[in-house]
């Protein structure tokens, strides 16, 4: 401090989030294309990240503690996200979606917590999603896409099917309007509503 002057901002780290890097559009067509090239373990992941915008980690990190199989929602706490902030993911709106689950419930081994897991019980290691869904591409014979464009894809058709931004963020965790989310907050029904347009927008059988 100099002349009553404060030369640094003892507040510059709080709340300062790196920026997620620009993605590309997927189309649905190519997305189902790539799908079928996946291992038959992975698919349901891509699957998710496809259908809720959800981030790599809080996919392949997500236990059953965080499942409500009965409700149809995903409750992520603020240990769970990048933000720190704690955030509700509804699937029954999306019959596919809400498979994935019952299914994953089904073949659950005792003592297993983690919902998406290898042949062997095992995590899924991040690294190696990247890597399988590339060679999905090459595969499909499409774009190398990356794990992220399938959140950005998310996000362009939940605008096309007609779901306002700030659903959309509080549903992805977004932190533009960092205090508006922070002060309000997505009810049963509009989370619901919003995953049944995108389920409208999309060609997925029901």
């Amino acid at each position: 401090m100099d002349g009553h002057i404060v030369k640094t901002n003892p507040f510059a780290r709080r709340g300062t989030f790196k920026e997620e890097p620009k993605g590309q559009y997927i189309p649905e067509k190519e997305f189902w294309m790539i799908y079928k090239f996946l291992p038959d373990y992975l698919q349901p992941v891509i699957l998710v990240a496809y259908l809720t915008g959800m981030r790599r980690g809080e996919i392949i990190e997500l236990g059953w503690d965080r499942v409500d199989l009965v409700e149809g929602y995903i409750d992520l706490t603020p240990d769970d996200t990048k933000t720190e902030e704690p955030r509700r993911i509804y699937f029954n709106s999306i019959k596919i979606l809400k498979n994935i689950f019952v299914e994953a419930a089904k073949k659950r081994k005792p003592g297993q917590n983690f919902v998406f897991t290898k042949p062997d019980g095992n995590p899924v290691p991040k690294w190696y999603i990247q890597r399988l869904l590339k060679k999905a591409c090459q595969s499909a014979g499409v774009d190398p896409y990356r794990l992220h464009d399938l959140r950005h894809t998310f996000n362009t058709n939940m605008t096309k099917a007609g779901v306002d931004q700030v659903t959309t963020m509080k549903l992805t965790g977004h932190k533009t309007y960092a205090m508006f989310l922070r002060y309000s907050h997505l009810d049963k029904e509009q989370g619901e509503n919003a995953m049944d347009k995108l389920n409208g927008f999309l060609s997925l059988e029901n």
